[in-house]
C-alpha cells in the first residue's frame, strides 16, 4: 500500500558551516553514492544482507535514497530556545518519499534522517509532515501523530481561505463562503453537506477561479447515492446557476460530468434513477434528457437546458427538431452552434 509521506524539515545547529556540511550531504554526497551503488551488477542469487555487507555498510538508508531535497538551501538564523542567549541557525528543506513496507523510510530507526543523524549528532532536526494517514510533527527521526489527513486538510483549507496571497486582485473580492467553495471543490472535499452549507452562507455558485467555473471541478460523480446526486444537481440549480459570459465553458463541464456519470453500467443505471427524482415534475413519458431539453426550450428555462446536459441531452439531434426560432433563441443563449455556419 502507497504511504506517500510530504516532508517540511528544519535542521538546527549554532554553526552555520555545520549545517552546510548537512546540506552537502543530502544532496551531493548521498546522491552520488546512491548512484554509485546502482550501477553495481548484483547476483540476483545475493540476498540483501551480503549485498549490504559487501557495500561494507549496515542499513539500506546509508546507500538507497528516496529522499528528494530542494538543491538550493534556505537558511536563516533565530533565537536561541527558551530565550536562551546566543543566535541558532536553522537549514529548512522539503522532501519526499513513498513510505510503504518496501520502501526506504525517511523516518524510522532505519531511515535517512536516523542515517543522517548518526553522521551528523550534533544537529538537531525537527519539522512537519503530511502522509497518506495524517499529519504531524518530526522529532529527530521520529513521526509524531497529531491529527488525521481529514483534519489537517480542513485545517490547511481555512488558512487559505483567509490567505490574502492566493485571493489577489478582482478574487480579492470574492467572499469567504464563495473562496471555500471554490477551493473545497478543486481540493475534493465538497460534499452535499458542505454545498449546502456554503450555499445557505452566500457562496456563488457562478464564481469563476483561475478561468474556470467552481463546476468544473466539483466531484458531482463522487456522490455516494443517486438521491445524493440528486439533490446536489437540484441545489446548484436552485442556487441560481446561471448561462452568462461563460456559458460555454459550463455547459462543457455539464456535459463531461455526463461523460463521467456515462463510464459503466452502473453509472449509467444511476444516472437514470437521478433523471427518474430530479425531473419527476416535468418528465411523464419518453426520454429523459430529450424530454426536458424539449420541455426546457418551449419556456426557455436556461437551467433546464442545462440540468438536460447532466443527463446526456444530444443538443445538436435536439436543436434539429425545434423550429427556426428556437434555433435562434439557442444560438443567441451560447448553448448550440448551428453546424452549417
Amino acid at each position: 500500500m502507497s504511504n506517500d509521506t510530504s516532508y517540511n524539515l528544519e535542521f538546527r545547529h549554532p554553526k552555520k558551516a555545520r549545517l552546510k556540511e548537512v546540506h552537502t550531504y543530502l544532496t551531493e554526497i548521498k546522491p552520488a553514492i546512491c548512484e554509485l551503488v546502482q550501477r553495481i551488477n548484483f547476483s540476483k542469487r545475493w540476498c540483501e544482507e551480503k549485498r549490504l555487507k559487501f557495500l561494507g555498510v549496515k542499513k539500506t538508508s546509508e546507500v538507497i535514497t528516496w529522499f528528494t531535497p530542494y538543491s538550493e538551501a534556505r537558511f536563516v538564523s533565530t533565537g536561541m530556545p527558551d530565550g536562551k542567549p546566543g543566535r541558532v541557525h536553522v537549514l529548512m528543506i522539503e522532501g519526499w518519499a513513498n513510505e510503504n513496507a518496501s520502501n526506504v523510510w525517511i523516518s524510522g530507526p532505519d531511515g535517512e534522517l536516523a542515517d543522517l543523524l548518526a553522521r551528523f549528532p550534533d544537529v538537531e532536526i525537527g519539522g512537519e509532515y503530511v502522509d497518506d494517514y495524517g499529519a504531524g510533527s518530526v522529532q529527530g527521526f521520529e513521526k509524531i501523530y497529531k491529527m488525521s489527513r481529514e483534519e489537517h486538510e480542513i485545517a490547511l483549507l481555512s488558512n487559505d481561505v483567509q490567505n490574502p496571497d492566493i485571493w489577489q486582485g478582482k478574487h480579492s473580492h470574492l467572499s469567504l463562503a464563495t473562496r471555500e467553495l471554490l477551493l473545497s471543490a478543486a481540493r475534493g472535499m465538497l460534499d452535499l453537506k458542505c454545498l449546502r452549507r456554503l450555499i445557505r452562507d452566500g457562496a456563488d455558485v457562478n464564481a469563476v477561479y483561475h478561468n474556470e467555473p467552481f463546476l468544473s471541478h466539483f466531484p458531482i460523480y463522487q456522490c455516494e447515492t443517486p438521491e445524493e446526486l440528486g439533490k446536489a444537481i437540484d441545489l446548484i440549480l436552485s442556487a441560481g446557476w446561471i448561462y452568462g459570459t461563460d456559458t460555454i465553458m459550463i455547459r462543457a463541464s455539464a456535459v463531461e460530468i455526463a461523460r463521467v456519470l456515462g463510464e459503466s453500467n452502473k453509472t449509467l443505471s444511476l444516472k437514470r434513477k437521478v433523471a427518474t427524482m430530479l425531473l419527476a415534475r416535468k418528465l411523464g413519458k419518453g426520454d429523459a434528457a430529450a424530454q426536458l431539453f424539449q420541455d426546457s426550450l418551449k419556456t426557455r428555462d436556461v437551467r433546464g437546458l442545462l440540468a438536460s446536459a447532466f443527463l446526456g441531452a444530444d443538443f445538436d439531434a435536439e436543436a434539429a427538431e425545434a423550429s427556426k426560432a428556437d434555433r435562434k433563441w439557442l444560438k443567441q443563449q451560447g448553448l448550440w452552434e448551428d453546424p452549417e455556419e
